[in-house]
């Protein structure tokens, strides 16, 4: 078995990669926000730290949750996950 990384060039149009960016944005916006507001002490992209919607890898590398953000999964499951090309990779891969 092995395991790797696929690319696949063309799934997203530059209106569709525009809306993916600003919701990621404003959810980057809205995280940075709260945490700001609510946990002050932790330095952002130093510190390590573990909530719900945020969490760190490494020095200024995160996972960020999108599907709580209000549109976020419908886009991504409108634009990616159900293009043709897409489906056809995800139903031989997974079945």
């Amino acid at each position: 078995r092995e395991y790797g990384i696929v690319a696949q060039k063309n799934i997203l149009g530059a209106t569709e990669i525009a809306r993916l960016k600003e919701i990621v944005e404003s959810a980057i916006a809205d995280v940075e926000s709260k945490l700001a507001k609510h946990r002050p002490e932790i330095e952002v992209g130093e510190d390590t730290f573990l909530f719900r919607e945020i969490a760190s890898r490494n020095t200024e590398r995160f996972d960020l949750r999108l599907d709580t953000v209000p549109g976020a999964q419908e886009l991504v499951e409108k634009y990616v996950i159900q293009h043709p090309h897409v489906r056809l990779l995800l139903d031989r891969v997974l079945g």
